[in-house]
């Protein structure tokens, strides 16, 4: 009889494991799983932004680093540019954009969702921007959303971008 109850207990115990809708804990990515999770940036990208066009292009992640090279054009001239680099370092994803060829201040991946295709990079010592959000919104679409939170007024600005051939 007592044999029968260890049995017993123990088929009970595996039973969440097996009953449909149970899911087990995933592990969290590794740093480098999670600039890998950023791929889905790669490509070459293009929309408004005022009254000119943004243009970004985006590397792999392959050797452990994405690039990426952005410039905005009004009356077809470039007025604007700046280059961002997403790399591994002391354990983290940092994001460091360099605005007109300077390099700025690093920003910390603090939010990741592969599913939705979106990253959040952070800064809040920074004046601006303090938050960058890449979000793949669609097949085609990449939102970048900058934003700052100075007292208690949030400021910022959005660009949609569509994939280019």
């Amino acid at each position: 009889m007592r044999t029968a109850c260890l049995v017993l207990a123990a088929v009970l115990a595996a039973l969440p494991l097996a009953l449909p809708g149970a899911e087990a804990e995933e592990a969290p990515l590794t740093p480098t799983q999670q600039l890998q999770a950023l791929a889905y940036l790669e490509g070459t990208w293009r929309g408004p932004v005022g009254p000119g066009t943004w243009e970004a292009r985006y590397t792999s992640p392959s050797g452990g680093e994405i690039l990426s090279t952005n410039k905005e054009i009004r009356s077809d001239r470039v007025v604007s540019f700046e280059f961002e680099r997403f790399r591994l370092q002391d354990g983290k994803v940092l994001m460091t954009p360099w605005v007109k060829g300077k390099q700025s201040v690093d920003f910390t991946l603090t939010s990741l969702d592969e599913d939705a295709m979106q990253a959040t990079f952070e800064n809040p010592k920074h004046d601006f921007p303090q938050r960058i959000i890449y979000h793949r919104s669609a097949k085609t679409v990449l939102e970048i959303h900058v934003t700052a939170k100075r007292g208690e007024k949030h400021t910022g600005f959005s660009l949609k971008l569509e994939k280019q051939p």
